[in-house]
């Protein structure tokens, strides 16, 4: 989450996943993306000690916006895909319980630097949960999610990726050495000793 009035940040490619996994009712309207109704699309946000209940709170999406263009396929057997142009996205959810802000986190102007130290935290190799939770603000029980830290070298930096695609991450992008495990695509990636958010985490490589 990165403003008090409910914007956050994640990996494009985690928001088309209803549609490229094709386990919910997408269809599309002049480059929007309608989803299913019955479909709960959203975030989980742990509870504070201050609601005295341990668990998550789930927030819909109301809005969220990924940069690329649909190719259409020649062929009958195959499906359009999205062609991103950044694998960043921008999520709108509603505000806490009681119109309460949320607590964002900081982004930063600068960009990396090679040799700079690049801090990772995200909720990785989660299994699946149920989704059918009702209504916007009901606490979910407690389920099991390890929180993961990686910490490495910034490596190589590419400022002009979309233009020259230099790498297959889409968009302006940079590499760190890193242990990434599995399903931590969105995590935020912290850089300035871990004070603010530089980027998501996209893909890992062996």
């Amino acid at each position: 989450v990165i403003s008090c009035t409910g914007y956050a940040i994640t990996a494009a490619h985690v928001l088309m996943d209803p549609f490229e996994g094709d386990y919910s009712s997408v269809k599309f309207n002049k480059n929007k993306n309608i989803i299913d109704d019955k479909f709960n699309f959203g975030v989980l946000i742990p509870t504070g000690p201050g609601y005295g209940v341990k668990g998550f709170i789930y927030f819909p999406f109301e809005k969220y916006w990924v940069w690329g263009k649909w190719l259409e396929s020649p062929l009958f057997h195959e499906r359009d895909r999205f062609d991103y142009l950044t694998d960043l996205a921008i999520c709108k959810i509603p505000n806490m319980p009681n119109d309460a802000a949320h607590q964002p986190l900081s982004l930063s102007l600068n960009a990396f630097l090679p040799s700079e130290t690049a801090y990772s935290i995200g909720y990785a190799e989660m299994d699946d949960i149920p989704v059918e939770y009702g209504e916007r603000g009901m606490i979910i029980p407690d389920f099991k999610a390890d929180l993961y830290v990686s910490v490495g070298e910034v490596m190589r930096v590419f400022p002009e990726n979309h233009l020259d695609r230099e790498v297959p991450t889409p968009g302006p992008c940079f590499d760190f050495r890193a242990k990434i495990p599995g399903k931590m695509s969105g995590a935020p990636v912290f850089g300035a000793e871990g004070a603010v958010v530089r980027g998501v985490i996209s893909r890992s490589f062996s």
